[in-house]
C-alpha cells in the first residue's frame, strides 16, 4: 500500500453540502506527502465539512537542485518557472513543488504556483472563497488566484512563521500589506499576531475573526489540589525552540532559594534527541525525560501536576497550553507569542519572559505559593463563555460565521 492509498482512511464524510466552495491553500495540512504536519486546519474543514463544499490544496516545499535551478533561472531571465509534482488525495490535491530555502525567490515560486493554480480552478466549478492560511506564504498565492478568479479571499496569520518571513523579506512589505489590508477576512490565532501585524501595516479595518486552533482535549477536567511539580510537553528534537535551556536555569533558580520542585517533560525523540537534552539538563535529578504519551492518556496525566511549564522562545500558539487548561492545570507561556492576549485579568495563565530564567521562576514560585487559588480561579472559568471560545464547536462556530461574511464580499 502506498502513501496515497494509506492517506485515505482521512476521507472526509460523503454527505458533504450543496452550500458555498471553498478553496483551502495551505503548507500545514496533513497529506500524503508529509502526514505529520499539525492538524490545526485540517480541523476547520472536518468542523465545517457540512455547511462548505471544502476542496484543499496542500502544498509542500521542497529545494531544487542548485545547477539545475540556476540554469532555469538564467534561461528565464531570472523568474524561474516552479516545478511541481501533483496528487489527489481525499481531500483535495497535494503539491509538492520546487522552491529554495531562506525565502529566495519566494514571490516569484510562489505566483508561477498560483498561476498553475488558476489554470486547473478556472475550468470550474470556480470556489467563492480562496483562503490561504499563512498570509506570507499561501497569502501571496491565495491573493494572486482571487484575483484572476474575480472571487473574495482571506488569510490566516500564524505568528512565528509570519513574522519570520516579514524579518527576513522586507522588500516584499508591500505586498503582505496589500494582502492584511485587501482580505476579505483575517485570522489570527491570537491577539498577539494581530498586534505585530498592526504595528508594522497599520490598522486593519476589515473584519478579524481570532481562531485558535481547535484540539481533540476540549473537556475540563476539575483541577486537582496539591499537585505535585510542574510538566511540559514537547517532541525532544525542538528542545532548543522549546526552551528547555530556560526551563533548566529556572529550576536551578527554585533550588538555590527553595521550595524544591521537579519538572518531567513527555515527548518522543531518538536516543541522541535524548542524550542532549539530559546533557542540556545538566542530569539534574529533578528533571526527568519520561517519554511520549498517547492523546487519551494525556489529559490525566497532566491533572496530577501543580503547574505546566513551556516558556518557549518561539511559539505562534500552542494548543498543549488550551489542553493543559482543559485539564485543570495552571500554565506559564512565553510572553507576547503563544497564547498572549487572550487571558488578560487570569491569574491562572502566568506570561514570563522567555529569555530570563528568573522571570521562568518567579512564575513557577507563583504557582507552587498560590496553587488552591489559581486552580479555584481556572475552575470557574472552564465553565465561562472565555473557555468554550477554546472548543471544537465554538471554533467550527466562529470560522464558519466568518467565511460566510467572506463569501457575501463577493
Amino acid at each position: 500500500m502506498n502513501a496515497l492509498d494509506a492517506f485515505s482512511v482521512l476521507k472526509p464524510a460523503d454527505d458533504r453540502p450543496s452550500g458555498s466552495r471553498i478553496l483551502h491553500i495551505s503548507a500545514d495540512f496533513p497529506d500524503p506527502i508529509e502526514e505529520s504536519k499539525t492538524k490545526a486546519v485540517r480541523w476547520l474543514v472536518d468542523l465545517t465539512q457540512h455547511q462548505f463544499q471544502h476542496e484543499v490544496i496542500s502544498l509542500n516545499r521542497v529545494s531544487p537542485a542548485l545547477l539545475p535551478f540556476a540554469a532555469r533561472t538564467l534561461a528565464h531571465w531570472g523568474r524561474p518557472p516552479c516545478r511541481v509534482e501533483q496528487h489527489d488525495f481525499p481531500y483535495g490535491k497535494c503539491l509538492r513543488y520546487q522552491a529554495p530555502a531562506r525565502g529566495i525567490y519566494h514571490q516569484t515560486c510562489l505566483l508561477d504556483l498560483a498561476e498553475r493554480i488558476c489554470a486547473q480552478q478556472q475550468a470550474g466549478p470556480v470556489p467563492d472563497l480562496v483562503i490561504g492560511h499563512k498570509l506570507t506564504v499561501e497569502g501571496i498565492v491565495a491573493r494572486h488566484v482571487a484575483e484572476r478568479l474575480g472571487r473574495p479571499f482571506a488569510v490566516g496569520i500564524m505568528g512565528d512563521t509570519d513574522l519570520k518571513i516579514l524579518k527576513a523579506r522586507p522588500d516584499l512589505a508591500g505586498t503582505f500589506a496589500r494582502i492584511f489590508h485587501e482580505a476579505a477576512v483575517v485570522f489570527p490565532l491570537a491577539p498577539w499576531t494581530l498586534t505585530a501585524f498592526e504595528q508594522q501595516f497599520g490598522k486593519r479595518h476589515g473584519p478579524v475573526q481570532m481562531l485558535p486552533c481547535a484540539t481533540d482535549i476540549d473537556r475540563p477536567m476539575d483541577p486537582q489540589l496539591g499537585g505535585d511539580g510542574f510538566v511540559s510537553v514537547f517532541h525532544l528534537r525542538s528542545h532548543v525552540r522549546k526552551n528547555l535551556k530556560g526551563m533548566v536555569a529556572a529550576m536551578q533558580l527554585l533550588s538555590d532559594v527553595g521550595p524544591k520542585t521537579r519538572l518531567s517533560v513527555r515527548g518522543g525523540g531518538s536516543p541522541r534527541q535524548v542524550e542532549l537534552c539530559r546533557k542540556a539538563a545538566k542530569n539534574l535529578p529533578n528533571i526527568t525525560f519520561d517519554g511520549p504519551i498517547g492523546r487519551e492518556e494525556l489529559g490525566p496525566f497532566l491533572n496530577g501536576f501543580a503547574g505546566f511549564l513551556l516558556p518557549s522562545l518561539r511559539e505562534s500558539f500552542g494548543m498543549v497550553f488550551v489542553e493543559a487548561l482543559f485539564a485543570g492545570l495552571p500554565v506559564i507561556y512565553p510572553r507576547g507569542a503563544a497564547i498572549d492576549g487572550y487571558f488578560e485579568g487570569c491569574n491562572f495563565a502566568i506570561a514570563a519572559d522567555a529569555g530570563d530564567p528568573a522571570s521562568i521562576a518567579a512564575a513557577m514560585r507563583t504557582i507552587i505559593d498560590h496553587q488552591a487559588e489559581l486552580k479555584g480561579e481556572l475552575a470557574q472559568w472552564q465553565q465561562s463563555p472565555a473557555a468554550r471560545r477554546f472548543t471544537r464547536a465554538q471554533i467550527g462556530q466562529s470560522f464558519a460565521a466568518a467565511v460566510t461574511q467572506a463569501v457575501m464580499a463577493r
